[in-house]
């Protein structure tokens, strides 16, 4: 059950039409994509291994815009507890990344994605990004921007970012992490004629599983 309906399906369509084929509208600026409001970066995936698949906890979900809480409300999403929810595209933001002191001389290795501040989806699987080694010492900026699968993780080396094969934080002898990131986790929900971000909370989502 949906408050004005007509007149935000329409809006949502539009939504979606702009969003690209799965759904994501992250923010443009002079043609480059950046993260959404509120995030340093954005990945254009599910945080985890395998598909979550989501259920309503009952609380009304506020659909909105874009995947950030500033973003303005077009409908709200009634739908009873336990129902199935489905959804399109995801964000996965980090608000605060958390700083790694490199504490001598090593070598991280892992996939360069650039200067990049948002990781679409189709670009997280292309082939064409390899595998390489960075240097890093005491000096290195490496912050920890999002826990991966298997013990992987997105970093930030010196601005750029990098899917580490190993994450350093696992190396307690090399590396000294000040805490965990601030993240952020948004699904571009699709109901009936319903459809907006909503941020993915326990009051609000309740995980029933994933499919591998």
């Amino acid at each position: 059950m949906t408050k004005n309906t007509p007149l935000f399906l329409a809006i949502a369509l539009v939504i979606a039409a702009c969003s690209g084929a799965d759904g994501n509208n992250p923010e443009s600026i002079d043609g480059e994509l950046r993260a959404p409001t509120g995030a340093v970066f954005e990945l254009a995936l599910w945080p985890g291994e395998g598909i979550p698949e989501f259920a309503a906890t009952g609380a009304p979900l506020l659909l909105r815009d874009q995947p950030h809480l500033d973003a303005r409300i077009h409908d709200t999403l009634v739908v009873s507890e336990g129902e199935p929810i489905g959804y399109e595209a995801t964000s996965y933001q980090t608000i605060t990344p958390a700083r790694i002191e490199v504490l001598a001389a090593d070598s991280i290795s892992g996939r360069d994605f650039g200067m990049a501040s948002t990781v679409a989806r189709e670009e997280y699987y292309d082939p064409t990004i390899s595998e390489r080694s960075f240097a890093v010492g005491p000096s290195t900026i490496l912050e920890l921007l999002q826990h991966r699968a298997e013990g992987s993780c997105l970093i930030r080396i010196d601005g750029r970012v990098v899917e580490a094969v190993t994450c350093p934080t696992l190396d307690g002898s090399g590396y000294r992490a000040a805490g965990e990131p601030v993240v952020s986790w948004w699904i571009y929900v699709v109901h009936g004629p319903s459809a907006g971000w909503v941020e993915v909370r326990d009051d609000q989502l309740r995980l029933t599983g994933r499919r591998l």
